[in-house]
């Protein structure tokens, strides 16, 4: 399971990162030629074409993140498990088997 994970977190990470490059470029590209684009009236294109490109950013960049979130869920269950085992069986030893003294001289 953890293999799968991280191969899909680091996949998912890459696709992020390749998806965010074209909108600055866009950008850069855009913000260089905005007299020539207003000069031929394609700014409603511009606009769209650059609005694809930012969903399509967000949309990858909201499946990192809810993979991410999904291990987080994963640990701090598999935490609130280990604590509640630790803390079950401390409960049930009976009274004076374990000393507090015991505990720190090991």
């Amino acid at each position: 399971m953890k293999r799968y994970h991280l191969s899909s977190a680091r996949e998912l990470v890459r696709l992020n990162g390749t998806t965010k490059a074209p909108v600055v470029n866009y950008a850069a590209e855009t913000s260089l030629g905005v007299v020539t684009i207003r000069a031929f009236s394609v700014m409603e294109r511009f606009i769209h074409q650059n609005l694809n490109l930012i969903d399509t950013d967000a949309r990858v960049f909201s499946y990192t993140n809810a993979a991410m979130e999904w291990l987080l869920l994963r640990v701090e269950l598999l935490q609130i498990v280990i604590v509640f085992t630790a803390t079950m069986l401390l409960v049930s030893l009976p009274k004076g088997s374990i000393t507090p003294g015991m505990l720190f001289n090991m």
